[in-house]
């Protein structure tokens, strides 16, 4: 991810709740564009496992639980999924039908996992994030996104990358964001992690993104693509409780392990070691 430097940019960028205002837009546009801000509000107070003060803020624990959640994220998804198919066997019919829906979206239960625990990095802050989109908006193209080639930092000689969402109503078959008749210049960026105000396209590639630099879209490129339809697949309390469940369970069985993880980093950053990896 980018450098320590881009504190500032992440300070300067905190959301204030409900403060967008948007001219020059149609009705239907500002509703949008409230559903782009609720998302964004909803997952940007979330703890961030590579930023520093996210760190320090939650002494250590934020990097612990989140390095955790991936080595467990396999682990979690089977255990929660052969509850699934016992609640498809055994529950009501309201709950069976509930327990097949969300079992066919993985990527929404992964991104659940992590939303439970209120933790992540860009990649899965983008995840969950394009779900929340999802509920919160309609007639929208919720696309994710990650850098095709990294940036090369010059003031701090390393390489950056990130990931986000963009929103538009048209769709886009290939990949390439380069694309001239895919993206359009007013499509909004929801970036969580990054915890801005959802931007114009043109405007975050035009510097107002977390490198603070001009930005290509042909160092973009779609990893995943969701319709918004302002439905959500994990739609009823049976099928949240055993997702919270399973996590909450296996989260305090290794909570000592998690506490000792927390610890080493909270001292590796006391010892003032360098860690590429944390801005």
């Amino acid at each position: 991810m980018f450098a320590l430097k881009q504190n500032s940019y992440l300070k300067k960028n905190r959301i204030k709740r409900g403060s967008f205002s948007p001219s020059s837009r149609s009705p239907l546009s500002l509703i949008q564009l409230a559903g782009e801000q609720d998302a964004v509000n909803e997952i940007s107070p979330f703890k961030r496992g590579n930023v520093l003060r996210d760190i320090i803020d939650t002494n250590g624990m934020s990097y612990a639980t989140l390095q955790w959640a991936r080595q467990n994220e396999s682990k979690l998804l089977e255990e929660i999924y052969d509850q699934l198919n016992n609640l498809e066997t055994n529950g009501s019919e309201i709950e069976k039908k509930a327990a097949v829906l969300a079992k066919s979206d993985i990527n929404r239960i992964s991104a659940q996992i992590f939303k439970t625990l209120k933790v992540g990095n860009c990649g899965e802050f983008a995840n969950m994030t394009s779900y929340t989109l999802r509920k919160n908006t309609v007639d929208q193209y919720i696309y994710t996104v990650s850098m095709e080639g990294a940036i090369f930092d010059e003031a701090n000689s390393k390489w950056t990358d990130h990931a986000f969402n963009i929103v538009q109503p048209i769709e886009v078959l290939d990949k390439p964001v380069l694309n001239p008749k895919g993206f359009k210049d007013d499509a909004m960026i929801a970036d969580s992690w990054g915890d801005q105000n959802p931007v114009k396209l043109k405007d975050f590639l035009a510097r107002d993104n977390p490198y603070g630099k001009r930005m290509n879209r042909s160092e973009m490129k779609i990893r995943k693509t969701i319709k918004a339809d302002g439905q959500e697949t994990l739609n009823d309390p049976s099928v949240i409780k055993i997702i919270t469940d399973v996590i909450n369970n296996s989260y305090k069985a290794d909570r000592l392990l998690i506490e000792a993880t927390a610890d080493q980093k909270m001292q590796s950053i006391n010892n003032g070691e360098n860690d590429p990896h944390l801005f």
